[in-house]
């Protein structure tokens, strides 16, 4: 509160919530008041706020107040759920139901699908075992018949058979993952509940309660049960990292690795996992050498999840993970963007360094054959916009491979 000229001034901030105005905080001057007020406004968790200036009189008391400033905070257009295309390496071809779980499946899932999986922060592991998210995905119609449609007209394509008859298919396979999730929803009550400790105990008691052709499903419907209040996809990482203690069996590590492995198809996760990077460069850089085995690349990080990553997948414990890690480089590599987008013209540097950093001690390239094609289209392009630029257009066209 303030004091000026026989006269006390404070300012209330108030916030409207569900059309319910509620005091936030009181600030001794209008400045305050003006930057905590315009900061819940850009928060975009309120419907608007408020101030209100109280003056009192020192000797009386008497108090009068006046609002001073009100703002509504700008309504937050939902970004419509776009349905994705698999292309490349990222097509999987279901031949039965039992297809849909598979590693492969599950990350073009996680393509189709990736906005839809971002908004309500699921895997694609979760989906297909968990009733309550299938039931959800369902009631979203369009987006479900829109993804069936454009992984079964991919897969037409690629098999040349009919996309009608694909699609048919598709959607067979879609309500038995349905009618399994929804049944397990009843069975789960009779099998002992999983608070998050000691999995190999717990999975020990479980498969003694259900059929062997049953287990690994039981056990990834457990997970993805134990998984559903924990709202965020890192948060789940980390929880899952957390259950891989030693001594836990190679079987249930490979399970857990299959669902962090999902995770790490989102691109918010690789953000989150691997921090502010300089440039695209620098994250693919950094992401070779811990596929490689550099750790000390790593030593900078502040981040203690991204060692676990690292240690967990230098110890051979995730395979699966790998998988995604090394597909992802691919794709990048591959990729027309420059390594920095601020500074395209250091992407000839960036490349060649790239090149140094994905070979081993060996020598061997991480990822083959796949990986040198990929860094020799990316330095022809390099070379063909050098030449373009210089306006050797008709020398471009025709450079070779072997001549970048």
């Amino acid at each position: 509160m303030v004091n000026i000229l026989n006269r006390k001034l404070s300012f209330e901030v108030l916030t409207l919530k569900e059309k319910r105005w509620l005091i936030d905080c009181v600030c001794e001057t209008e400045q305050q008041a003006l930057v905590w007020a315009r900061k819940l406004i850009a928060s975009g968790k309120i419907e608007a706020a408020r101030i209100v200036q109280y003056r009192t009189m020192p000797i009386t008391g008497f108090t009068t107040s006046k609002v001073i400033f009100e703002e509504q905070a700008p309504v937050l257009t939902e970004k419509p759920v776009i349905v994705r295309e698999p292309s490349g390496d990222l097509v999987s071809v279901c031949a039965s139901t039992a297809d849909l779980y598979s590693p492969s499946s599950r990350r073009m899932l996680a393509t189709i699908l990736r906005d839809y999986f971002t908004k309500v922060q699921v895997t694609p592991t979760e989906l297909l075992h968990g009733w309550t998210h299938v039931k959800k995905l369902q009631d979203n119609g369009a987006i479900l018949m829109t993804a069936v449609h454009r992984a079964g007209s991919v897969q037409a394509r690629c098999t040349a058979t009919d996309a009608k008859d694909r699609i048919n298919a598709l959607n067979r396979m879609v309500d038995e993952v349905a009618n399994r999730a929804r049944d397990f929803a009843v069975e789960r009550k009779k099998l002992p509940h999983y608070d998050g400790s000691d999995l190999g105990t717990y999975c020990e008691r479980l498969r003694a309660r259900v059929a062997e052709d049953q287990y690994d499903y039981t056990v990834r419907s457990m997970l993805t049960a134990w998984l559903y209040d924990q709202r965020s996809l890192g948060a789940k990482m980390e929880s899952l990292m957390g259950l891989m203690t030693d001594g836990l069996e190679m079987g249930l590590v490979l399970e857990l690795d299959g669902i962090v492995a999902d995770i790490l198809c989102f691109g918010e996760t690789i953000q989150d996992l691997f921090g502010a990077q300089a440039n695209m460069g620098g994250f693919l850089i950094t992401l070779a050498d811990m596929l490689n085995g550099r750790t000390e690349t790593l030593a900078k990080s502040k981040n203690p999840a991204l060692k676990d990553v690292a240690a967990k997948l230098n110890a051979g414990m995730l395979p699966q993970c790998r998988d995604v890690l090394v597909e992802r480089l691919l794709r990048e590599i591959g990729s027309d963007k420059p390594l920095d987008k601020t500074d395209p013209q250091q992407d000839q540097k960036l490349t060649e360094k790239l090149g140094e950093h994905l070979r081993d001690a060996d020598g061997i390239t991480l990822g083959g054959e796949a990986t040198e094609k990929a860094l020799a289209a990316r330095k022809l392009r390099i070379r063909q916009n050098l030449l373009r630029q210089m306006g050797l257009h008709a020398i471009a066209e025709n450079l070779r491979p072997d001549q970048a």
